[in-house]
């Protein structure tokens, strides 16, 4: 058994899937716990509390190339809903090893609290993920991934919960990423 079978997770849309409902809350279930640990997802948390999304690729794999560019873009009404004190973030780790990624800004992951994000006109954000800094503007934008693989983890803390008793997907926000070219494209 491997923890794509076992994990639960919920397919979220775009390219994402969502951590399963149960993490943090496994009762006796060693045998799942055990396996999302394994793979390096974090189940220290019930869905009350904070939960996590991840890529999702047509082909089944969860990393981004480095040879590639990609855009995370949030329109103005789909950021996730937070409670006091809550916030989101997005991490980027290189693959195999799941380590925080060596960069030239020092820059491991972009919150909705980062300094010198730059917003468009209509309220909308978009974050450029990829190996080399973006042209222009972006750079403020900007979450390194490494030359080789990458992945990234978007984490919701405290996020708002209608019926935290149901622990259904929260669907409030839609997180729309897009490969946007290949490296030396343009």
């Amino acid at each position: 058994m491997d923890a794509e079978g076992a994990s639960g997770d919920i397919d979220f849309g775009n390219g994402w899937q969502r951590t399963n409902p149960r993490v943090g809350d496994w009762g006796l279930d060693y045998l799942d716990e055990a396996l999302y640990m394994k793979h390096g997802f974090y189940a220290g948390h019930t869905e009350t509390e904070a939960f996590y999304i991840v890529p999702k690729s047509r082909e089944g794999h969860d990393y981004f190339k480095g040879d590639h560019k990609y855009k995370i873009h949030f329109s103005k009404d789909s950021f996730p809903p937070l409670k006091k004190m809550g916030f989101w973030s997005i991490t980027a780790n290189e693959i195999p090893g799941y380590f925080l990624i060596l960069n030239p800004i020092h820059r491991y992951a972009i919150r909705d609290r980062t300094r010198g994000l730059k917003f468009n006109t209509d309220g909308s954000l978009d974050i450029y993920i990829q190996a080399d800094e973006p042209d222009g503007d972006k750079r403020s934008n900007w979450l390194p991934i490494a030359k080789g693989e990458s992945t990234t983890t978007f984490r919701v803390y405290l996020p708002k919960v209608e019926n935290p008793d149901a622990l259904t997907p929260i669907r409030h926000f839609n997180l729309a990423l897009k490969e946007t070219g290949v490296r030396g494209s343009g």
